[in-house]
């Protein structure tokens, strides 16, 4: 199952590719985009595809070490046909709900 992770933060303009590449231990695709949110502004991001199958647990190290590491607030993420959207509100990541933007 291949896993589409979207983040950005002011953050991500500092980082290239092969940065987010050495901090995920699977087979990955990454690219850069820019993104214009009319309540932010413009955001540098990334957009991370894992082609190899990735367990919860693996990805809520994953997120947390994003998270950490870029100064992220949520992700959007796709796992078709199990889950589209927030991280936050993944089941088997958290008990409940922790995304902010309602």
């Amino acid at each position: 199952m291949i896993t589409e992770i979207n983040i950005s933060s002011k953050k991500c303009k500092d980082y290239s590719e092969m940065d987010i590449i050495k901090l995920i231990d699977k087979e990955v695709q990454i690219t850069k985009n820019l993104s214009k949110i009319k309540k932010l502004g413009i955001e540098y991001g990334f957009y991370i595809k894992i082609i190899e199958k990735i367990e919860n647990s693996e990805l809520k190290i994953l997120w947390e070490k994003l998270k950490k590491e870029l100064n992220l607030n949520c992700a959007y993420i796709r796992q078709e046909p199990l889950y589209i959207g927030c991280i936050l509100n993944k089941p088997g990541l958290y008990i409940k709900s922790r995304c902010s933007i309602k």
